[in-house]
């Protein structure tokens, strides 16, 4: 039952990571649609790599969760036979 919450609770996870995967797109496209408007565009640059990052390393964050999930599901499905 332990490992059944545990991986309720990595889908969980999984999901809002996605959910900030989703806002962290909106924000750069925000920046990319305003990139004309704003003066010091080292700035933006600046801002756009670092969302970039971010996303890079909260998709990566996500592969490795839903890994684990799926590790986990097989061990629960070999528990239960």
């Amino acid at each position: 039952m332990a490992n059944r919450q545990r991986i309720r609770a990595v889908q969980c996870v999984t999901d809002l990571a996605e959910s900030l995967v989703a806002l962290i797109a909106e924000v750069g496209d925000e920046l990319s649609a305003i990139q004309e408007e704003i003066a010091d565009e080292a700035y933006l640059g600046t801002a756009q790599d670092r969302l970039a990052s971010a996303k890079e390393s909260a998709m990566a964050a996500i592969a490795a969760l839903r890994q684990w999930l799926r590790e986990a599901e097989d061990n629960d499905d070999d528990a239960g036979e």
